[in-house]
């Protein structure tokens, strides 16, 4: 199943985002690998390698993680499962408290044999000796951080925090007991965070000086909310079981029990995610879809995440709760497509009851129900969209649009609840499969990175 990882290409070396670098590592690698090919204990590295492979090997699981997540800035990850058998651990501590890393053969010998430090050191250069001090000092001081691969599984927190899940659903169903459009509120944003550079929890995170993050992406600014309920959530879970359970996992939770707690379907939850430590107002951009979207534009989207016809219908059913705004359907009401006429795949005796609702020039933050039943989980948004009622071009062009693909899932879900449930609960586990490869910690607030000023702390075994 896809996981959160370290990045290894097939027969290459790990990938690092070296933009969330610490400065000083950053500087000490740099410098470092300018002076030249180097041979220890009989390995070779090269300064062209993106970090020391002979020095280091990263202890993860075997990977398997997701082929095609689109980014921003990659491709297409590969992965390979590809491990050695290094002598001997060290874990390094900060207050961020996370990662394992094991260390080669070499640093035995290096830190525990004074002759043979000794012998090495006399052996070098003076810039040869500087630099690796440097590598190693800033290397060691870093922050801790995880590089290890996580696979997602049921009751992950069965014995570190066993009451994560059940602390979660009373913060859902005290959110909603005061505003019934909190719960579709909160399952939006999993859809929001899971196709921006993975289920990662970066949606969540407020700006900083440096860093424009997803909440002013086109499709989020003034649109997503409730982040204040997964705040809620967090604080609670924290009490607790602090450092322990991820934001990105309390926003999966939370989504499954907005839909329950509406009449929905039950689901086991697969957790064990990180929380990125950068979030990205571009690749949310680029990624995200509008209102405005037709429907082989979405077929596209979806497919660039292995997500099928049957999962982008059955998700699109996340529209049975919740309310749009005006400001999302004007066009549709006034001037579809540049023709100064409305949608033509309109009902007429709904098209003027969203007239009085959304008047031309009128407020655009005025909200009207996704469906009939904006409070009910249930088929009725299929119902509705057969009868032309659908209240975001998005959502009619399912069955409107001109893909027949599409158009025969609507209708089986206008007939059959049973079948919508089934197909909604597989598009959300699997749409929470999607996972970045970048690496993460446990964030103890989930709208800002942890501080990631280091100690270190050594034992070895």
């Amino acid at each position: 199943m896809p996981s959160r990882g370290l990045d290894l290409p097939s027969g290459g070396p790990p990938q690092i985002a070296w933009e969330s670098l610490d400065p000083v590592l950053l500087h000490a690698i740099t410098w470092f690998a300018s002076v030249g090919p180097h041979k220890w204990h009989g390995k070779l590295w090269t300064p062209s390698l993106p970090l020391p492979t002979p020095l280091l090997d990263f202890h993860s699981r075997p990977l398997s993680g997701l082929q095609n997540v689109p980014s921003a800035t990659s491709g297409t990850n590969k992965q390979t499962d590809k491990q050695q058998a290094p002598t001997k651990t060290t874990y390094i501590s900060s207050t961020n408290g996370m990662g394992v890393i094991k260390i080669i053969d070499f640093f035995p010998l290096f830190f525990f044999s004074v002759p043979f430090t000794c012998s090495v050191l006399c052996a070098m250069s003076a810039v040869y000796a500087a630099s690796l001090l440097l590598f190693l000092t800033a290397f060691f001081l870093r922050p801790r951080i995880s590089l290890s691969a996580t696979n997602l599984r049921a009751g992950y927190y069965s014995e570190t925090c066993p009451s994560a899940e059940r602390l979660v659903r009373e913060a859902i169903r005290a959110a909603m007991s005061r505003e019934p459009r909190s719960g579709a509120s909160v399952m939006r944003l999993q859809f929001h965070d899971c196709f921006v550079n993975g289920c990662d929890g970066s949606v969540l995170l407020d700006d900083t000086p440096t860093m424009v993050g997803e909440k002013l992406a086109l499709s989020n600014i003034n649109s997503l909310r409730s982040f204040e309920v997964i705040d809620e959530a967090k604080a609670a879970v924290e009490k607790e079981c602090p450092g322990v359970v991820s934001c990105a996992d309390i926003v999966v939770i939370a989504a499954r029990d907005a839909v329950a707690l509406s009449g929905g379907p039950e689901w086991e939850v697969r957790l064990g995610r990180e929380d990125s430590l950068i979030a990205s107002q571009e690749a949310s951009d680029e990624i995200m879809p509008s209102p405005r979207a037709n429907a082989t534009a979405l077929i596209s989207l979806f497919a660039r995440f292995n997500l099928t016809v049957v999962d982008l219908v059955a998700l699109s059913g996340s529209h049975s709760i919740g309310e749009g705004r005006c400001f999302s359907i004007v066009f549709r009401l006034y001037n579809q497509s540049g023709t100064g006429r409305p949608d033509p795949a309109m009902d007429p005796d709904y098209r003027e009851k969203l007239d009085a609702l959304c008047p031309l020039g009128g407020d655009g933050n005025v909200t009207g129900g996704l469906d009939a039943t904006p409070t009910v989980f249930d088929n009725q948004y299929f119902k509705d969209l057969v009868q032309l009622r659908g209240f975001l071009n998005a959502d009619q062009t399912l069955f409107s649009g001109g893909e027949t693909a599409t158009k025969e899932v609507v209708e089986r879900f206008s007939r059959d609840q049973g079948a919508f449930f089934a197909a909604f609960v597989e598009g959300m586990i699997n749409m929470g499969e999607l996972q970045t490869q970048q690496r993460g910690e446990i964030r103890r607030n989930c709208r800002v990175v942890n501080d990631r000023r280091p100690t270190a702390v050594f034992s070895e075994f």
